[in-house]
């Protein structure tokens, strides 16, 4: 009798469970070389003392474009909050107050299809720069680096001086060999050069948004080794965008 109840309450036992291991420790003992980590103190955001009007002065200035209307001067005319919104980026006060998202959109299908029409008007010739041109369209990867939004931003972007005028907050890079980094102004000045056709195409339309990239963007596009044929096409494309910027009614 006694033994059966030692065995009834040996069962009524629980034996504690042994331990699941930390996933979070082995995390941390295999973490990266490198990666992006929640520093100390945030990197300061760019773009805090700039006002609407400081950005459509930049926009509308005419060595950011030849755009000249008779009718409504300057590129973005008075229309302060269109600069403010294709200049703001996303990253920048969490979004909470307007960013470019839906004009970058806009923007990079604009640029992507503006250059495929060219590149398509090329290639029914004959020479050194259909060829060129051909080889393009049917190499996806090639296409794909070429308007890559960090590609836009190291070149074109560069040269329109975006980074002047833009909001955004930078990012901080861990790297165990050079230390804390900020990183992030060739993605986001990209994105603001892609947001600025969209407002283009979205405030004066397809055609005037295709002359701007003509003019501004395509002479900037890293093409690499090109036929001088080719070259020229580019140059002449962007002169003729210019001169009809500049003269419309």
């Amino acid at each position: 009798m006694a033994s059966r109840t030692f065995v009834r309450l040996a069962a009524r036992q629980r034996v504690p469970a042994a331990p699941r291991p930390v996933l979070c420790a082995y995390l941390h003992t295999e973490a990266p070389r490198v990666s992006h980590q929640t520093p100390d103190v945030a990197p300061k955001p760019f773009g805090n003392d700039l006002t609407p009007k400081d950005m459509l002065i930049h926009l509308n200035d005419v060595s950011f474009s030849a755009y000249k209307s008779a009718s409504n001067p300057g590129l973005f005319g008075s229309e302060s909050f269109i600069a403010q919104l294709a200049l703001t980026h996303e990253s920048w006060s969490h979004g909470a107050k307007g960013h470019n998202r839906r004009f970058a959109f806009l923007g990079r299908r604009a640029i992507t299809s503006s250059l495929n029409i060219l590149l398509y008007d090329i290639s029914s010739g004959s020479g050194d720069a259909a060829q060129f041109a051909r080889s393009l369209m049917v190499d996806s990867k090639r296409m794909e680096a070429l308007l890559d939004t960090r590609s836009l931003g190291a070149r074109a972007g560069r040269e329109l001086g975006l980074e002047k005028v833009m909001r955004w907050q930078p990012t901080m890079l861990v790297d165990p060999e050079h230390g804390k980094q900020e990183t992030g102004l060739y993605k986001v000045r990209g994105r603001c050069l892609e947001a600025v056709v969209g407002a283009i195409m979205h405030y004066r339309g397809a055609h005037v948004a295709q002359l701007f990239f003509h003019e501004r963007v395509l002479p900037a596009l890293d093409f690499g080794s090109v036929p001088e044929e080719f070259r020229s096409i580019i140059r002449r494309k962007s002169d003729d965008a210019a001169k009809e910027l500049s003269q419309l009614p």
